[in-house]
């Protein structure tokens, strides 16, 4: 299964998420969203879940900061000990 992972802002909203997905699964469909577990509450994420009728799923910190990542944010790796949420 494909899974979306999302990391985003606190004030995005759910077009803003809804465009990054249209662009980023080239002609795939996903079949669940995921982001950090802080963030699976936000309302614009779940209502992108709500409109794509996807199941969320809040990934916790401790395995979040385990994956490796091709890309690295210096600011995403202070906050959340990873180089990016969506790919981690």
């Amino acid at each position: 299964m494909i899974v979306a992972g999302f990391g985003f802002r606190q004030g995005a909203s759910a077009s803003s998420l809804r465009d990054a997905y249209d662009h980023a699964r080239t002609g795939l469909a996903a079949g669940g969203l995921a982001t950090a577990e802080d963030k699976a509450a936000a309302p614009a994420f779940r209502a992108l879940a709500e409109t794509l009728g996807l199941p969320i799923r809040g990934i916790p910190a401790s395995q979040l900061c385990t994956q490796a990542t091709l890309t690295r944010s210096p600011r995403v790796l202070d906050e959340r000990a990873t180089g990016s949420v969506a790919e981690a």
